[in-house]
């Protein structure tokens, strides 16, 4: 993530473009921590930044992650910019108000994991890091 203090255009984004978080230059060009190769979340949140440029419209923003542990519930807190929205569902689309985009067109999304587990928790193997979800696509577009 050192590349955006040096790169300006570094997290830019076309809206209406879908990212798949399992390409690894994807995760590593948008998140600015909490995930690992393939896109999986690490700790207990992650957080990405998108560069929209023009802030004077409502977006929508869609995700699309998996449960790292199947079955086990996980819950996917949402904040932008700061500001709290609640719990949110994979392929849910999430309005964004314009009032929350910074006016320079910056949108940070934190997803926080009240429920991250460990793979030793969970009887995996001895592995204490935390896991909640896998990001796969998220596309942000102007609302209708």
């Amino acid at each position: 993530v050192g590349k955006a203090y040096y790169d300006p255009d570094y997290y830019k984004y076309e809206l209406g473009t879908t990212i798949d978080f399992r390409d690894e230059d994807a995760a590593g060009r948008y998140f600015e921590y909490g995930v690992e190769a393939g896109g999986y979340s690490r700790d207990t949140a992650s957080q990405l930044c998108f560069d929209v440029g023009d802030a004077s419209y409502d977006l929508v923003m869609t995700l699309n992650f998996g449960n790292y542990y199947g079955e086990l519930e996980q819950r996917v807190l949402l904040f932008v910019n700061g500001t709290p929205f609640g719990e949110i569902r994979s392929e849910e689309p999430v309005l964004i108000n314009k009032e929350v985009i910074e006016e320079d067109g910056m949108i940070r999304l934190k997803f926080e994991y009240p429920d991250a587990s460990t793979n030793a928790v969970q009887g995996w193997n001895g592995a204490t890091y935390l896991r909640a979800i896998w990001f796969n696509e998220l596309t942000i577009d102007r609302a209708q």
